[in-house]
């Protein structure tokens, strides 16, 4: 999915990068946003898509390998520690940045599955 280019400036948040009005989850609310070019906004958007897109092809690649997961909090926590080791490990070892990108996706996948968790509950 493409976002449109040809938009005329809209508010954004410095704090979460949102566009338009604040997040519930954004601690800049009822705080005015600043203008920000239309290009940068579609960049920002497109970009945002795009790792949402990677990070949803590793939630699936999870779900092929282990199947659902309905694990206690802490649980989820210990999974989610390893993993940001892993990245922590690629990024103090110095490894190339798509190395880095590829962890840093796996962190993003289970810290969205413990969300999805949260939110939904059941196996996730």
């Amino acid at each position: 999915m493409r976002i449109d280019t040809n938009q005329p400036d809209v508010p954004t948040c410095p704090e979460c990068g949102f566009v338009g009005p604040h997040t519930p989850w954004c601690s800049m609310r009822g705080i005015p946003v600043p203008q920000q070019p239309a290009n940068a906004i579609t960049r920002w958007a497109q970009e945002t898509i795009d790792i949402g897109h990677a990070v949803g092809t590793e939630r699936r690649r999870q779900l092929g390998k282990w199947g659902l997961q309905d694990h206690e909090l802490t649980y989820w926590l210990g999974i989610l520690m390893e993993e940001v080791g892993e990245l922590a490990r690629t990024i103090i070892e110095d490894a190339d940045s798509e190395y880095i990108e590829k962890e840093a996706v796996q962190v993003a996948a289970i810290a969205s599955a413990l969300a999805q968790k949260l939110h939904y509950g059941g196996p996730v």
